[in-house]
């Protein structure tokens, strides 16, 4: 099964007198992140004002339990920063059943040498 676990936090940077300022915390917080979970996070909204932050975090896991206590981990770890204080977080898990049958064929006729042509002619 596929579990993936996507969370939004959003953090209050009015302090900061510049986008300048916002992105120097934006990319503490995303570094700090990165180097210690293994997930994807970005800056996601308000990229233009310099008050709030707000970061989109998603990673992936194999049961729900584990997926949201990566997630919950991750937003406590960016409140425990405190280098801006959070207006809000949320997160979401998503479940994917494991598939019946998948969702490529197997055997496959397809003639590569033709295909490969094809688009070679679309490139000149």
């Amino acid at each position: 099964m596929l579990v993936v676990a996507v969370a939004r936090i959003g953090l209050d940077t009015s302090d900061c007198a510049s986008l300048k300022d916002k992105r120097r915390i934006s990319k503490g917080i995303i570094d700090r992140v990165k180097h210690r979970f293994n997930v994807s996070i970005s800056e996601i909204e308000e990229n233009d004002f310099h008050s709030v932050l707000v970061l989109g975090i998603s990673t992936t896991s194999n049961t729900t339990n584990h997926a949201a206590s990566r997630i919950d981990k991750l937003l406590s770890f960016i409140e425990n920063l405190y280098l801006a204080p959070v207006i809000f977080r949320e997160r979401e898990i998503i479940n994917f059943g494991a598939l019946e049958q998948p969702f490529w064929e197997l055997e496959s006729d397809t003639d590569w040498d033709q295909v490969k042509q094809s688009i070679s002619s679309f490139e000149e």
